[in-house]
């Protein structure tokens, strides 16, 4: 049994991932909420009473934040849900506190929390619409017979009214720069992730697939895919050896690179196409969307390519194995390769530059 993560050793992991790193920082934002909520909530018993209308403003948001937590614990869907529910319960209860604040004012103080509590949960588009929501509220509450109008109470001071918007403005954009920055380190992170992925799936000097790469895609395409039936080519090039030692190594790589780009331009309605190792090459293809012909053709297209390296002219030639099969069970490839790879054989052993079938 693997060793049981701690919450900090989680946290720690979801800083790698981008989803994991949202849904654990909106529980955890949840959370915050919800104490503080809770506090809130007791300190307006003790000082007005159970039945004031800032206690149950604060003690309705406390209750309702437990089903968005719920909701963003279980799913990806409910956390969508439980997203557009705080922002109904988040707005009405700020709207609540400029309404129902007490003389002191400093209800209105906690609205300088919806910047940072709305780039939590909305990123800097959505998180921006609904911070400037708020804002037109307090500026219709403030600066409108609106708020008047509504009963809001007149404790605020002239100087309060103008100083505090001033505030949430620049909670704002510090709350937008601090997002930003997260959301260019998310995506500098994916795509290193995608450089890391390519060299884990891509043999890193023709750019073919990798033997890793090819089997999480064939085993992919054996789950989903309807076909008649799947074909495999197995080829090398002929006494690569020799013109390695003729050569040398980089004119060898060369070849190579050269190579791959032939097989993308005359194979490349193939499903994939790997360097299987060394010299080695894999085609795989379904249906018909190889036939005889175009490995014909594929075979005279290497035998008349000069490959050039050093202003040097080489020349050379390939032979294949082919088998084809209508069967889908991925546990089966190693039978597959085996009988593609002694098809190739075959074709060494009687004069190469030939392509066998199975």
């Amino acid at each position: 049994m693997g060793k049981k993560l701690s919450f900090f050793d989680r946290f720690k992991d979801s800083l790698l991932d981008k989803d994991k790193y949202i849904r654990l920082v909106r529980l955890i934002a949840y959370v915050a909420l919800l104490v503080v909520a809770l506090f809130m909530t007791v300190l307006n018993v003790v000082q007005y009473g159970i039945t004031d209308p800032l206690t149950l403003t604060t003690g309705i948001f406390s209750i309702a934040l437990i089903p968005d937590f719920l909701l963003t614990y279980f799913s990806k869907t409910g956390r969508k849900i439980a997203a557009v529910l705080f922002f109904l319960e988040f707005i009405a209860m700020f709207a609540m506190f400029l309404y129902t604040g007490k003389p002191e004012g400093f209800s209105a103080i906690w609205i300088a929390l919806v910047p940072i509590a709305c780039m939590i949960f909305y990123g800097r588009k959505i998180g921006s619409m609904v911070t400037g929501v708020m804002f037109i509220i307090l500026a219709l509450a403030f600066y409108t017979p609106l708020g008047k109008m509504a009963g809001m109470y007149p404790d605020y001071t002239q100087t309060f009214k103008v100083r505090f918007p001033i505030l949430y403005v620049a909670f704002y954009l510090i709350a937008l720069f601090l997002e930003s920055i997260q959301q260019y380190q998310f995506q500098a992170l994916e795509e290193v992730n995608a450089i890391n992925e390519g060299y884990s799936t891509h043999d890193g000097l023709t750019g073919l697939f990798n033997r890793k790469g090819f089997y999480d895609l064939l085993e992919s395409e054996l789950k989903t895919r309807t076909y008649s039936k799947i074909g495999f080519i197995v080829f090398d090039i002929d006494f690569f050896k020799k013109l390695n030692d003729t050569y040398g190594h980089l004119a060898g790589d060369e070849v190579l690179i050269e190579l791959s780009h032939i097989i993308k331009e005359k194979l490349g309605n193939s499903l994939a196409a790997c360097r299987w190792g060394g010299e080695e090459f894999l085609v795989c293809y379904v249906d018909e969307q190889i036939k005889k012909a175009d490995l014909e053709e594929f075979r005279m297209a290497v035998q008349n390519h000069e490959f050039i390296f050093n202003d040097k002219v080489m020349k050379t030639t390939i032979s294949g194995g082919v088998f084809e099969t209508n069967d889908k069970v991925f546990a089966n490839k190693d039978e597959w390769l085996k009988n593609a790879d002694s098809a190739l054989y075959n074709a060494k052993e009687t004069g190469r530059n030939k392509v066998v079938y199975f």
